[in-house]
């Protein structure tokens, strides 16, 4: 009789404990499934303020279309002129891009906010740096975030100035030689209508 109850106890302890860890699995499974329709919710929301704020300044969102014409033309320099019909609307409208704050600068009665997309280097666009114009109200949403390279803003702006950086430092490893070569870097100047910090 001992043993039958013994047998019992066991079973019961035994089934008690699946029930645990399988209940355990559950509930981690629904937790992780809450943390991903929650940030799924965040993305969504995301992406239709960005929309809006695009169609609310008649933003030009494509505007790197042009420049991807032909996976050959990765080896051609872009010129400055290309930048600037791309940048600098005939049209008058803004152009909206998505970049990282590399500084904030404070100039006489004026901020100047550099920013830039780590993966325009791989771009046909060449790499373009930002500087632009700033509301103290913009520098305050910028602080608050204080944001790292991988993290963007999507970005309104008005670009009135493309200039391209002529020459770059470049070392061969081999023989730690350093020396000129033509640039693709471009410095896009001009004034920040709005943005909107977007995360990674």
């Amino acid at each position: 009789m001992k043993k039958i109850i013994g047998k019992i106890v066991s079973g019961l302890i035994l089934i008690a404990i699946v029930y645990w860890f399988v209940s355990s699995i559950i509930s981690d499974r629904q937790v992780e499934e809450e943390k991903q329709e929650l940030k799924d919710e965040k993305q969504l929301q995301t992406e239709k303020s960005v929309a809006d704020m695009a169609a609310k300044h008649n933003a030009v969102t494509d505007w790197r279309h042009g420049f991807d014409t032909n996976d050959l033309d990765l080896f051609r320099s872009t010129y400055t002129i290309e930048v600037e019909d791309a940048l600098i609307r005939t049209d008058g409208r803004p152009i909206m891009f998505f970049a990282a704050v590399v500084d904030v600068a404070r100039e006489t009665n004026k901020y100047s906010v550099h920013f830039h997309n780590l993966f325009d280097l791989f771009s046909r666009s060449g790499d373009i740096h930002f500087v632009l114009d700033c509301t103290p109200e913009q520098i305050k949403e910028i602080l608050l975030h204080k944001a790292n390279k991988l993290e963007e803003y999507a970005v309104i702006t008005h670009i009135s100035e493309v200039k391209k950086v002529k020459l770059k430092l470049t070392t061969v490893s081999e023989n730690d030689e350093t020396y000129l070569e033509p640039s693709n870097a471009f410095i896009a100047e001009g004034q920040c209508l709005e943005l909107l910090f977007v995360g990674n």
